[in-house]
């Protein structure tokens, strides 16, 4: 190689790990690489690459191969199961600094549910080989990955106990109530909380039909306890919308 080409691969090389350093801050907002130390984030980003979608973009499918994870920087992302009838079941969506694929990257099989771009994403992506090396020298990530984990299992568990013993109506109330804390939608001085879910997709979430969601939604209205305005559910009484998920 001459001398133009060496001095060319070390100022590439150079502008790489400055181009890692000044963005070693787009993992503060990850639960599970936040704690990492600046030289380690630097090298997990020089293995990553962004990835963006545009709005209701698939990102990865059910069943199909997966070998790499990846880190929602910016947008929203829909995880969702599809059923043999054509509908969906809604599992999470995610939000900024959150994880997605990791389940592929770390048991190397095919991906376990639908990722959609609910909104305009920006993500980085890292692949398994670069993983699985990366875990190995920093296993302390791999507790904060476990952790993670059992968190979500922990929804999934729970969720399938809402689906065998509550009815849908308290399915909805409970669906609700965590729809509303999770996006902190409230109004001026915390009176109401608003969800601006569809009930076609709140019927995904909880398992049920939307006409079903349909008839819990107007019993909860004439009861006083939700109210629906300009296409959104407004929480009038969240009190009582507690005592309906049996939460009191």
């Amino acid at each position: 190689m001459d001398a133009v080409g060496r001095a060319g691969s070390v100022g590439d090389c150079m502008s790489e790990v400055q181009n890692a350093a000044s963005n070693a801050h787009l993992f503060d907002q990850c639960a599970v690489f936040h704690t990492l130390s600046d030289e380690a984030r630097i090298e997990l980003l020089k293995r990553s690459s962004r990835r963006h979608f545009t709005s209701g973009q698939v990102i990865f499918r059910y069943r199909t191969p997966g070998q790499s994870m990846m880190v929602l920087l910016s947008g929203e992302v829909r995880i969702s199961l599809p059923e043999p009838n054509g509908r969906v079941i809604i599992l999470a969506d995610l939000q900024r600094g959150a994880i997605l694929g990791e389940m592929s990257v770390l048991d190397g099989e095919e991906r376990s549910a639908d990722a959609t771009a609910l909104t305009a994403c920006e993500l980085l992506a890292l692949e398994r080989s670069d993983v699985l090396a990366f875990l190995e020298r920093h296993p302390g990530v791999c507790l904060d990955i476990l952790h993670m984990v059992c968190a979500r299992l922990r929804d999934a568990n729970e969720r399938t106990l809402d689906l065998g013993f509550l009815d849908v109506p308290s399915r909805l109330a409970k669906m609700l109530l965590a729809r509303a804390k999770k996006r902190g939608n409230a109004a001026p001085g915390g009176a109401t909380l608003r969800i601006s879910d569809s009930q076609s997709d709140l019927a995904a979430m909880i398992g049920a039909s939307r006409e079903k969601v349909n008839r819990s939604l107007k019993q909860m209205q004439q009861q006083g306890i939700v109210a629906t305005r300009d296409g959104r559910i407004e929480i009038l009484n969240p009190g009582a919308l507690q005592s309906v998920a049996g939460l009191t």
